[in-house]
């Protein structure tokens, strides 16, 4: 912090003032004066109760959001307006503090509220004006950077939800001449209803029994049970004719007319709700088929003319039972199942990884308001945000800069799908090795068979120096009687995890792989997985045939000693794990070197 910087409690800085309720009178079209509720404009005034720039703070509500306007304004009651003092504070300079303080955080109350006294007793630190203005050109120019990222990555957030719809529809549309098209009866073996009227009532729902599928536990494609509404065992008895069965598909009878979803071996035996309709498809109907069909736009198209009821749309069975559908052989069905899978899962990867960048830029957007008003930034050690959120300079992999960059973003996809507590040392070098292996890159390690499976411990020490001198990162010991190390972010991991998901953007793919395996695994099943692959690639370095025994050899006994602790199924179970899931070694990179023979 500066010399000329003064600290300040923000009571001696700024004014909460009240807003007031807008008189029926004074109101008008979109051509008038805005008028702010807690979080922006609610409507329009035909004058104004202020006419200078000034900066509205959530009162009431949602309380402590922040709002900046630029002219003439109305301040509902729900708000508090700014003023201070122009000739001594910048308007925009205290939008950016207030912004950054975390305002919602001081609300209380059933509705939330927030005390202006509260917030007044906040202390500040102030720089003499022209800094401020120097500050806010500064934060100016990379918001204005950070914003047009997250418009870009918004836009390519749609485009990879929209690029599954529109696979879905055009399958479905474009049929081949080997489609069969009959009514939706044809091709089941019975269509049924949940129960109606006097067969299920309230009074039947239980907290401990066995769950009901209706509309709203159908998510995505997915079933997901209320606790709150399930049925006892006589009920269930009494309702026997509307068990599910796995391969039977539920349908949407009301509301959001064709969201379904098949009905898997954990819900076998629920009990079909009144809402829905279930399915049960004949042997040469996939079901699965039939529920992407069932949910492709055109069907639901089709779906929705066939229902009734102006305010709550309902189907029934006779229009779903004649609804006309083309179906191909059942083989043809699995292919196109297969198909549809793949493309949901690469979607799924865009859609995690544009949301992790979201994610990454308002980090940044924190980061910089810190360093604003820490007296940290200056124009020298801003880093330039550009559109498209694009590194740089080109940087080598085998700098320890380039493996901070591979931890912290896979940390950084951890956190963001609440694995953050998963994520400690151990992982961080496994992800390195096999980051390195499979995306065929030298990071400029030297593994070893250490007892925690391929570590190289000074490339470790180089990266995590690197992260910490840089306020990136660092990696602390869990506290007395807990083994192992924990990720801790540095003040400028905001900053730097946008940077690094930039720079890394040609092995996001690879990378995506690896922390897709990983994440589930606590540290001894990483440990394994990455053993078995690096003694699975030396074997095929060594030209030896990489049978399960053999590869369960050279993890086991021709590692550490500490390997043999663990039984050759959790070894057998990683080599199975790597198969499913595509992460085979090819023979490529570093032979992992270290003890050569520990068998007898």
């Amino acid at each position: 912090m500066r010399g000329d910087w003064a600290k300040r409690k923000l009571g001696d800085v700024i004014s909460l003032q009240y807003g007031k309720p807008l008189p029926e009178e004074n109101r008008c079209g979109e051509e008038g004066f805005p008028a702010y509720g807690a979080n922006g404009i609610k409507c329009y005034a035909k004058r104004p109760y202020r006419d200078k720039p000034s900066i509205i703070v959530g009162r009431k509500g949602t309380a402590g959001a922040v709002n900046l306007v630029q002219g003439g304004f109305w301040p509902l009651d729900v708000t508090y307006y700014v003023t201070f003092e122009d000739k001594d504070y910048d308007l925009k300079f205290l939008y950016y503090l207030l912004s950054g303080l975390n305002l919602t955080s001081l609300a209380t109350g059933v509705k939330p509220g927030i005390n202006r006294n509260v917030v007044y007793a906040i202390e500040q630190s102030f720089p003499p004006l022209p800094e401020q203005k120097r500050i806010v050109a500064i934060l100016d120019e990379a918001f204005a950077g950070i914003d047009a990222a997250i418009a870009n990555t918004e836009k390519n957030l749609a485009n990879a939800r929209e690029l599954f719809e529109s696979f879905l529809s055009s399958v479905f549309i474009q049929q081949g001449g080997s489609w069969t098209e009959k009514p939706l009866e044809d091709f089941s073996d019975f269509i049924s209803t949940g129960p109606f009227g006097s067969l299920l009532h309230k009074s039947d729902y239980v907290s401990d029994g066995v769950p009901l599928v209706n509309p709203i536990n159908i998510v995505g494609d997915k079933i997901v049970p209320d606790e709150k509404k399930m049925i006892g065992n006589e009920t269930k008895k009494r309702l026997q004719t509307y068990t599910l069965k796995a391969g039977d598909v539920a349908v949407a009878r009301r509301g959001e007319i064709g969201r379904c979803a098949v009905i898997s071996e954990k819900e076998d035996g629920w009990i079909c709700g009144t809402g829905c309709f279930f399915i049960r498809p004949s042997e040469d109907t996939n079901p699965h088929f039939l529920a992407h069909l069932l949910r492709s736009a055109s069907y639901r198209k089709s779906l929705e003319r066939l229902s009734s009821g102006a305010t709550m749309p309902n189907l029934s069975n006779k229009a779903l039972a004649g609804l006309r559908i083309s179906i191909p052989s059942v083989s043809d069905q699995s292919g196109i199942v297969g198909q549809i899978a793949d493309l949901k899962e690469q979607c799924q990867s865009l859609v995690l990884i544009y949301q992790q960048k979201l994610t990454a830029l308002s980090d940044l957007r924190q980061s910089l308001l810190h360093k604003a008003f820490s007296g940290e930034l200056a124009a020298d050690n801003i880093v330039e945000i550009a559109p498209e959120m694009k590194p740089k300079t080109l940087l080598a992999t085998d700098s320890p800069e380039f493996a901070a960059y591979v931890m912290a973003t896979a940390y950084h996809w951890h956190e963001s799908q609440n694995r953050g507590k998963t994520f400690g040392r151990v992982k961080a070098q496994k992800i390195l090795h096999l980051v390195e292996s499979l995306a065929d890159i030298d990071l400029g390690r030297q593994p070893i068979k250490d007892a925690a499976g391929p570590n190289d411990s000074s490339h470790m020490r180089a990266a995590e120096s690197w992260a910490r001198d840089h306020g990136f990162f660092e990696f602390v010991q869990r506290s007395t009687g807990q083994r192992g190390y924990d990720f801790k972010k540095g003040v400028r991991f905001g900053e730097l995890v946008a940077e690094a998901m930039a720079t890394l953007e040609p092995y996001k793919n690879v990378l995506n792989r690896v922390v897709k395996l990983l994440m589930p695994l606590n540290t001894t099943e990483t440990e394994i997985l990455a053993t078995v692959y690096a003694a699975w690639n030396n074997l095929m370095l060594e030209g030896v045939e990489s049978t399960d025994a053999a590869i369960i050899h050279e993890a086991r006994e021709n590692w550490h000693l500490e390997k043999q602790k663990y039984t050759k199924e959790q070894f057998l179970n990683a080599i199975h794990k790597l198969r499913n899931n595509g992460v085979v070694p090819m023979g490529r990179g570093k032979r992992v070197t270290g003890q050569e023979s520990l068998a007898l």
